[in-house]
């Protein structure tokens, strides 16, 4: 694809960690594990930082009511 749109031939920059660290392809089923792993864990930090911002602000209206 990438040598129809630039006329030219494609060489990847790197290989792939996990592919390398088992010599070989990772199955579908193992790379939809890792990226729904990855999308909790941000979720997750995103969801925690969200939450301090609101404690944040019942601290302040509770300082500022006192």
């Amino acid at each position: 694809m990438v040598a129809e749109i630039r006329g030219e031939e494609y060489e990847p920059w790197f290989t792939p960690v996990m592919e390398t660290l088992i010599q070989g392809e990772l199955p579908g089923e193992v790379e939809s594990l890792l990226f729904c792993i990855q999308t909790g864990i941000g979720v997750g930090i995103m969801a925690f930082v969200m939450g301090r911002f609101v404690e944040r602000k019942k601290w302040m209206t509770k300082k500022e009511n006192k």
